[in-house]
C-alpha cells in the first residue's frame, strides 16, 4: 500500500535521488555563475527595461539576500523595453537569436517552455 500511495521510493528511485545530491552543490554553483553572468549581461542592454536577481547590486534587496543566503539562486526576471509585446515579435526573435543558450521562462532541461517570441530557432545569449 505504501508503494501505491508514494511513501517510499524504489531502490532505482532512492539510487538516483542518491547520485543526484552527490553533485547538487556543484550544480548550484555553475547554475549560480551562471544566472550573475546572464543577469549582468541583461542588464548591460538597452532594450533590457529591468533585472530583478538578488546577486545584483541592484537588485532591491541586494544586502539581505546577501545576509540570509549562501549564494543568489538561479533565477532571474526581467522586462524588455515595450513589455510582453516586444517579448513576442520576430524582430525581437531575431535580435535575441545568438546561439549560446535558448531563453526560458519556466522548467528544466526536459520540460523547457521558451517565450513565444523566441521560441522558433532562438538560442538567446551572446558574449
Amino acid at each position: 500500500m505504501m508503494v501505491l500511495t508514494g511513501c517510499n521510493m524504489d531502490p532505482h528511485q532512492a539510487y538516483l535521488v542518491h547520485r543526484g545530491v552527490k553533485t547538487l552543490s556543484l550544480r548550484m554553483e555553475r547554475a549560480q555563475s551562471s544566472a550573475m553572468e546572464i543577469a549582468r549581461w541583461l542588464e548591460r542592454r538597452d532594450d533590457v527595461r529591468w533585472v530583478r536577481y538578488p546577486g545584483l547590486p541592484s537588485h532591491p534587496q541586494h544586502a539581505l539576500a546577501k545576509e540570509q543566503m549562501s549564494g543568489p539562486g538561479a533565477v532571474i526576471s526581467f522586462e524588455l523595453v515595450g513589455g510582453v509585446e516586444a517579448g513576442g515579435t520576430e524582430r525581437a526573435g531575431e535580435r535575441w537569436d545568438h546561439g549560446r543558450a535558448r531563453a526560458v521562462l519556466r522548467g528544466d532541461r526536459k520540460r523547457e517552455r521558451p517565450h513565444r517570441g523566441l521560441a522558433s530557432g532562438a538560442r538567446g545569449f551572446p558574449k
